[in-house]
């Protein structure tokens, strides 16, 4: 079943919107360096989809897998997309390149009616998220084919 099938105008917003719940990992022995960052003030983040960018870089977040919208963003628990990058090296000119993956805030376009990216560019901030649910498991092992510990969350905005 797709995002739209069999849902009303005002449910496909809510199905496509939701996510699953991340806890926010920061260090307490150091000031904040995202800058201001989502994770500088809240302690959760939805994940809502994923932004793959390994053909060229786009800003259309494709919704998380049914299993994993559960919970609609809040306010303390913003979206997030996982965003999947080529490695900028590779082992050998023959090889194809490693994925690499991070966190990146987004947010709900009303107009186009999906999530977008909140800023055209971020770094790491210096915090992590995660969650012990297995569907984020098997989530990065479909992108990756591998598991992989807490993920870099980039929220730090350089003006």
């Amino acid at each position: 079943m797709t995002n739209t099938e069999n849902y009303s105008p005002d449910h496909v917003a809510v199905v496509a919107t939701a996510g699953l719940t991340l806890s926010v990992y920061r260090t307490a022995e150091f000031p904040d360096c995202s800058l201001d960052g989502i994770t500088s003030r809240v302690a959760r983040l939805t994940l809502v989809g994923t932004l793959d960018c390994t053909v060229y870089r786009s800003g259309f977040v494709y919704p998380a897998p049914a299993s994993m919208r559960v919970v609609t963003p809040r306010d303390n628990a913003p979206a997030v997309a996982l965003e999947i990058n080529h490695a900028p090296f590779r082992k050998s000119a023959t090889d194809e390149p490693d994925k690499r993956v991070h966190l990146t805030p987004v947010h709900w376009d009303t107009l186009a009616s999906r999530y977008v990216r909140t800023h055209p560019w971020t770094m790491a901030g210096g915090n992590y998220a995660t969650t012990s649910d297995s569907r984020l498991s098997e989530l990065l092992e479909d992108a990756l084919g591998h598991t992989y510990g807490p993920l870099s969350v980039h929220d730090r905005v350089e003006h």
